[in-house]
């Protein structure tokens, strides 16, 4: 399992321990998944324009 959080600001999908993270009060914790698919579609229920991170998904 890997922990996904959401930057609030760019509606960025983060793995845990990504050095992209913002800070603690801008995230937003989505939850632990077996891949970043169902991070992306958890974070859609918040944000329909959600994108993964680039350096760690």
């Amino acid at each position: 399992m890997n922990t996904y959080l959401m930057d609030r600001r760019r509606n960025t999908i983060h793995r845990d321990g990504c050095p992209g993270l913002p800070m603690f009060q801008n995230r937003v914790y989505l939850g632990d998944f077996a891949d970043s698919d169902r991070a992306l579609e958890e974070g859609r229920k918040l944000s329909a324009q959600v994108k993964a991170c680039t350096h760690c998904l």
